[in-house]
């Protein structure tokens, strides 16, 4: 089911496809059951690269790019990642790859700050997927894309690396 997108900034983003979205009630049929701050877990296929940081209205599948805080981008986002009130993310699209923090104003809707929390092109050469684990975002150090063509194949001339994994802590509520 294609979602009209809106840029906050810009024209609109075009049409978004959201597919396999869960949980699902059939035809909304019986009322939602739950409590205030009920954490509801929900998956989302969503095809679109390039454009930022979104957010998904669920119930109107309305999609729009968060407004990014001065003088930062959230381009390139990966692994993307929940902490407090903000969102930290790969950001493996832009030069130099790191990994950001994104903290959002209290309507979700635009990035107050973006505090970069690592960037080791050293041993990151190319960072993906990530996941908060306690008071840290731990996250694939080295993906091996660049060791794959365009079609997945293997890259024999690009020696594979054993896969490593990179803590960061996260910064405390109070900064």
């Amino acid at each position: 089911m294609p979602a009209t997108v809106t840029a906050s900034r810009s024209e609109p983003l075009g049409r978004i496809p959201i597919r396999a979205l869960s949980p699902q009630q059939p035809e909304n049929r019986w009322p939602a059951t739950g409590y205030v701050g009920e954490v509801v877990p929900f998956e989302a296929t969503v095809f679109r690269e390039g454009h930022g940081l979104l957010r998904v209205d669920l119930k109107t599948n309305r999609v729009t790019r968060l407004d990014d805080a001065p003088h930062s981008t959230s381009l390139g986002c990966d692994g993307i990642a929940w902490d407090r009130g903000a969102i930290v993310a790969v950001q493996n699209g832009v030069t130099p790859a790191r990994i950001t923090r994104f903290a959002l104003d209290a309507s979700g809707m635009r990035i107050v700050r973006a505090d970069v929390l690592d960037r080791n092109s050293t041993v990151a050469d190319e960072p993906t997927i990530g996941t908060v684990v306690g008071p840290e975002f731990v996250y694939v150090a080295n993906s091996q894309w660049e060791k794959h063509d365009d079609v997945g194949r293997r890259v024999l001339a690009r020696a594979l690396t054993r896969p490593v994994l990179l803590a960061v802590p996260l910064p405390s509520m109070s900064k």
